[in-house]
C-alpha cells in the first residue's frame, strides 16, 4: 500500500496490480482465473453463449424480497452494491448490456421504494480498466478505491450495518450471517 494512501495513488497501485494479473487474455481477466476456467479452447465454445439471457424476470426477486423483509423488521442499516459485469465479456459472449442495465435499475428500485438507499450501483462500470477481476466480480480499482469508502464503518455502525453486493448472474448466492446484527451478504438476482 502507499505511504499516503488518497484516492490517486490508490487508483494507480490498482492499475499497475491489474495491468500485472491480466496478461494471458483481452477480455481484462485475472490471468488465474483464466487459465484455469477459460483456457484450453473453453473460451471459443463460450462465444455468444449468453445471448439469450434475461435478468428481468427470476425467481430470485422474490427471494429477495423475503430478504429485504427481514432486513427492514430487523431494523438493519444495509449498503448495498450493484455490480457490474465485465463488458468485453459480455460482449464476447452476446450478453445484452441494456437488459442488464434494466436489471440493475429494476433491483434499484426495488431497494428504494421500500426504504433502502443506501445504494451504490455500479452497474454501468464494466468497462473501466481494472475494475472487474473476471466476468462478474470487482477488480482491483473497485476493490482498492471504491468500496472501501462506501464501507468504511465505525465500530458502532459496524454492528448495525450489512453490506449486501447485489449481482446479476445465473442462480449463485449466499448468505452468512455473523455475530450481532453486522452480515455481509452477497445476493444474486
Amino acid at each position: 500500500m502507499p505511504t499516503q494512501a488518497t484516492p490517486e495513488s490508490l487508483t494507480a497501485l490498482a492499475e499497475k496490480i491489474g495491468r500485472a494479473h491480466t496478461t494471458n487474455n483481452r477480455l481484462g481477466i485475472d490471468n488465474h482465473f483464466f487459465a484455469r476456467r477459460l483456457g484450453g479452447g473453453k473460451l471459443r465454445a463460450l462465444r455468444g453463449s449468453q445471448k439469450h439471457f434475461d435478468y428481468l424476470s427470476s425467481p430470485e426477486y422474490g427471494d429477495f424480497q423475503l430478504l429485504l423483509q427481514q432486513f427492514a423488521e430487523n431494523h438493519i442499516d444495509v449498503q448495498f452494491v450493484i455490480p457490474p459485469i465485465n463488458q468485453r465479456w459480455a460482449r464476447y459472449t452476446g450478453l445484452s448490456l441494456p437488459m442488464v442495465r434494466r436489471a440493475a435499475n429494476k433491483v434499484q428500485a426495488q431497494l428504494r421504494t421500500q426504504g433502502f438507499n443506501r445504494v451504490l450501483n455500479l452497474s454501468n462500470d464494466g468497462n473501466r480498466p481494472f475494475f472487474m477481476q473476471d466476468t462478474i466480480h470487482l477488480g482491483w480499482a473497485a476493490g482498492f478505491v471504491l468500496i472501501p469508502p462506501c464501507a468504511s464503518l465505525s465500530m458502532h455502525q459496524m454492528c448495525t450495518t450489512t453490506t449486501c453486493v447485489v449481482g446479476t448472474t445465473r442462480r449463485h448466492g449466499n448468505a452468512k450471517l455473523g455475530g450481532g446484527r453486522h452480515a455481509s451478504i452477497s445476493a444474486y438476482a
